[in-house]
């Protein structure tokens, strides 16, 4: 990983499911930290993906 693409840490809304559980994934195998936020109930603690 260069300077330029150093992996940092987002806060995503939506990751229940979807296009949000989507990108979060991505960037949880990409060395992202990821704070998730779900309307619906546990987002991705409950889809067995946090890192």
């Amino acid at each position: 990983m260069t300077p330029e693409t150093a992996a940092g840490h987002l806060i995503i809304t939506g990751t229940r499911s979807g296009i949000g559980a989507a990108i979060a994934t991505r960037l949880l195998s990409e060395g992202w930290r990821v704070t998730s936020l779900s309307r619906a109930g546990p987002g991705l603690a409950d889809a067995h993906f946090v890192h």
